[in-house]
């Protein structure tokens, strides 16, 4: 089957930066450099691989603010011990909108988000190429496994205690 390309550049498939004050960037990159979760990961069924950033809670407020200022998917996941835990999850060109807007205010997950926005940069082909070729494959392996070695390093494993 041939590939299906079009010519549009790179910073047009981006998504313009949302208009957010400098407290609100602090806060959200506050609560992602917490508790948040930056992923490269192979798609469900088909070949290929899409970069999240999720973020979950038991709040369901602070998951709907976040979700409405970047434009996220909200959605309740489970109950855990009796309390409802919700998440919003960003995907490719939102996630990278809001990993570009918050980075500079990043401090643990730095270089993850770096990781995450080079992976997209690199990966993006344009248009629609049906199916993935094996380049972008190994981009998305690659990115994958830097990402999961900054994980690892960032939590080491613990010893037993003796």
């Amino acid at each position: 089957m041939a590939k299906k390309t079009n010519s549009t550049p790179l910073h047009q498939y981006l998504l313009p930066d949302v208009e957010v004050s400098e407290i609100d960037l602090a806060y959200i990159a506050g609560l992602l450099d917490g508790d948040g979760s930056f992923l490269i990961r192979k798609r469900s069924g088909e070949r290929g691989y899409c970069m999240q950033v999720v973020y979950p809670k038991y709040h369901r407020e602070t998951i709907e603010y976040v979700s409405n200022l970047f434009e996220g998917n909200a959605k309740d996941v489970n109950r855990s011990a009796g309390k409802a835990v919700y998440m919003v999850t960003f995907s490719s060109r939102k996630a990278y909108r809001l990993l570009s807007q918050i980075y500079p205010l990043l401090r643990i997950k730095k270089r993850a988000a770096q990781i995450c926005m080079r992976f997209l940069e690199q990966y993006w082909r344009p248009g629609r190429t049906t199916p993935v070729d094996i380049d972008r494959d190994n981009i998305g392996a690659f990115h994958a496994s830097l990402l999961k070695k900054e994980h690892t390093k960032s939590w080491p494993r613990r010893r037993p205690p003796r």
